[in-house]
């Protein structure tokens, strides 16, 4: 595998290759890597019952149900997404933005579940994972929690709509330097 310079640069260049639709299965491909990058090679990603999945999978419920409080609050139709158009799906519009929490997600499990070779996702694992709320971030010139980044997401998602235009935007970073 490249170094992990080369390996960012070559997910970057999948993520610009993803078209409408995905027709050429883009995402899933650079998903795979990445995954395979940040867990190591016998890692697949899915609804398995091994901790790292389980980790990820409760740290995304755990997002996902407070930018779906966050959108009821501010009164949109979670069904109708940008991304997401699954007529099946009643929360389209939270998994639009939630792509943009999840990399805060898979670095909380990577340093409380992988690094520490966790064998089961227990109560102690889970209120770890919990944590990821305090987490801080970076969102428009600011740091933060992630609780309150998800706010600004959509206060800032209002604005968008209000003003036709996704320059108003505003979406989470990392904090370059430690926690």
């Amino acid at each position: 595998m490249a170094n992990n310079n080369q390996e960012a640069d070559f997910l970057k260049l999948c993520a610009k290759q993803v078209d409408e639709g995905d027709r050429g299965n883009k995402e899933a491909y650079a998903a795979r890597r990445y995954f395979y990058n940040l867990f190591g090679s016998g890692f697949k990603r899915g609804r398995f019952d091994d901790p790292i999945n389980a980790g990820l999978n409760y740290g995304y419920a755990l997002i996902r149900s407070l930018i779906r409080k966050e959108l009821a609050a501010h009164g949109f139709e979670m069904s109708i997404g940008i991304h997401h158009e699954s007529s099946e799906n009643p929360f389209n519009l939270s998994d639009d933005i939630i792509e943009a929490y999840r990399p805060f997600v898979d670095a909380h499990v990577y340093e409380f579940i992988f690094q520490k070779d966790i064998f089961s996702l227990g109560l102690e694992e889970k209120k770890k994972i919990l944590q990821i709320f305090f987490e801080k971030c970076v969102i428009d010139g600011k740091v933060c929690s992630i609780v309150d980044a998800i706010k600004i997401t959509t206060t800032s998602l209002v604005t968008c709509l209000e003003g036709k235009s996704a320059s108003h935007l505003k979406l989470p970073n990392f904090v370059e330097v430690g926690k």
